[in-house]
């Protein structure tokens, strides 16, 4: 609903995207970005209720957040994608996984495993770097 992309405004982050493929969160989530935005104004946000599947990953250096997003096969085309367009053209590029559930995505070797564990004591995380 929003709450990370405001957490990463916050933190200074140049550039912000949220992508949503329920139309519901989406909504929420961009009224709650318009009512953070006049508060605390970001220069570059965008919100997209698409397929990640279909989202074109950018092209800067970049770090992405999910929190188990979507299902196993659908997560692993995800992950998939972003190896395309890093391969394509490198890049720094940082994968925070929250309820981490398919880790088996990340099993190619040009993924290094940064950090892991639990959060809370029940909830996996996992932190990943793309390495070429």
């Amino acid at each position: 609903k929003g709450r990370v992309l405001m957490l990463g405004a916050l933190a200074g982050f140049r550039s912000i995207i949220g992508v949503e493929i329920d139309e519901g969160l989406h909504i929420s989530a961009s009224r709650n970005m318009e009512i953070f935005n006049r508060h605390a104004p970001l220069a570059n946000f965008a919100l997209h209720n698409v397929d990640i599947r279909d989202f074109d990953i950018p092209l800067g250096p970049m770090l992405c957040f999910a929190n188990n997003p979507v299902s196993q096969p659908l997560f692993q085309q995800f992950v998939t994608k972003i190896e395309e367009s890093l391969s394509a053209h490198p890049r720094a590029f940082v994968f925070v996984y929250l309820h981490a559930n398919h880790t088996e995505a990340f099993s190619r070797r040009s993924w290094a495993e940064i950090d892991s564990g639990l959060l809370d004591n029940s909830n996996p995380y996992s932190i990943y770097s793309w390495t070429p």
